[in-house]
């Protein structure tokens, strides 16, 4: 009997309306607290997540319509992401200076395209550039010196399979601590005079 009383007391509990409206306004305080957060913050926060999620939060509130612009961190796959709507939403980025910028690139993409997504990130204050990843890329060294000399803060390079580069002259990236190559497309001559191997 005990039992089936504790049991019957439990259901009412659930049921209580009290109960309910006090657990809806706490999912509302919450989603309260996160809207009145600055930009800054919820930008820092989206920085974590591909772009291609990030832009998916414009359709939560008139408050996250444009949020996901001013992240400063670009993570990009256009094997998920189409490219038709990759440009779409270059359109609307707005951030002034990236700090990071990931590209994953399909197996047959260009190399013109390569260096349309690298003259973009330049065009963005690239200069504040912490942390560079590029993956699947038919990258010209040109571009890649191009970003490198513009980037005196880099700390992070990663290249995985960019075919075309033949020569990475870091000789202009005193600040980088982190270099990751992952080539399998023949050998490629490295120039690194503040990398020191321990």
């Amino acid at each position: 009997m005990a039992n089936r009383r504790e049991k019957r007391g439990r259901r009412q509990r659930h049921r209580n309306p009290r109960n309910h409206k006090i657990r809806r306004l706490i999912i509302m305080d919450g989603a309260d607290f996160i809207n009145s957060m600055p930009d800054e913050i919820l930008h820092h926060i989206l920085s974590f997540v591909p772009t291609k999620l990030a832009v998916r939060t414009c359709v939560l509130s008139k408050r996250w319509r444009h949020v996901w612009c001013g992240t400063p961190s670009l993570d990009v796959d256009d094997r998920t992401h189409k490219a038709g709507q990759i440009k779409q939403d270059l359109i609307s980025y707005t951030a002034t200076n990236i700090t990071s910028f990931k590209l994953r690139m399909g197996r047959d993409n260009s190399a013109a395209e390569v260096d349309t997504w690298l003259d973009f990130a330049i065009s963005r204050n690239v200069k504040k550039l912490r942390e560079l990843s590029l993956r699947y890329c038919k990258l010209r060294d040109e571009s890649m010196d191009n970003i490198l000399s513009d980037s005196p803060i880099l700390e992070s390079l990663t290249l995985c399979e960019c075919r075309l580069l033949k020569r990475l002259d870091l000789s202009k990236s005193p600040s980088l601590r982190r270099l990751k190559i992952d080539r399998t497309f023949g050998p490629i001559v490295i120039v690194a005079p503040h990398i020191y191997i321990i």
